[in-house]
């Protein structure tokens, strides 16, 4: 069984904006310069690279970079296993109030959650994506984080939790922000790229 949350942006200032049933939080400082290459990257790092890398190629977005920061803090935050008080069966996003970074981050589990499962179902919310009429929500949210245009590093941690894998994923700058802002979607959120 796989389960999914919604992809949040998180932003300082702690600017709070209800979409949908979706609330947006966020930190406003930048994180640290990505790595140039995947060299050097563990199996697990470099396979979720090339799956976000190959997706964001469809939408002519531009390859994501690792981030060893962004991994380093996604990594920490799987190995708490931190379930969502609201919701014991499933994992709670990191706390934007505890952290000096700015990112998006995306979250997946199951008892077979390997790094290409994960940027699969997180893609598979395209199927409910309408370009012709873009708009946020909670169905879409890990799919437009996945391709966002302009997002450039990634960084994801896995750890065993209760016999789940559990996968965390962050990105910066952060996807998902300013979604209720004409354009913003447009210009972030492109639809397949003409072969």
């Amino acid at each position: 069984m796989c389960k999914l949350l919604r992809s949040i942006p998180h932003r300082s200032n702690f600017i709070i904006a209800p979409l949908a049933s979706l609330l947006l939080i966020g930190i406003s400082n930048t994180v640290p310069a990505a790595s140039p290459a995947a060299a050097g990257l563990s199996p697990e790092s470099t396979e979720i690279l090339s799956a976000h890398n190959q997706y964001r190629r469809k939408h002519c977005a531009p390859a994501l970079t690792w981030s060893p920061e962004l991994a380093r803090g996604a990594q920490a935050w799987a190995n708490a296993c931190t379930r969502n008080p609201e919701n014991k069966d499933s994992f709670a996003h990191s706390d934007p109030t505890r952290s000096a970074e700015a990112y998006g981050e995306n979250l997946y589990w199951g008892t077979s959650a390997d790094a290409n499962t994960a940027v699969d179902l997180w893609y598979s919310e395209v199927n409910q994506y309408d370009f012709d009429r873009p708009r946020f929500s909670g169905h879409v949210g890990h799919f437009t984080q996945l391709v966002w245009l302009g997002s450039r590093q990634l960084g994801c941690g896995l750890a065993s939790c209760g016999g789940l894998n559990f996968w965390v994923c962050r990105y910066s700058p952060p996807g998902n922000w300013n979604v209720n802002q004409p354009g913003v979607l447009v210009a972030n959120v492109k639809p397949p790229c003409p072969d």
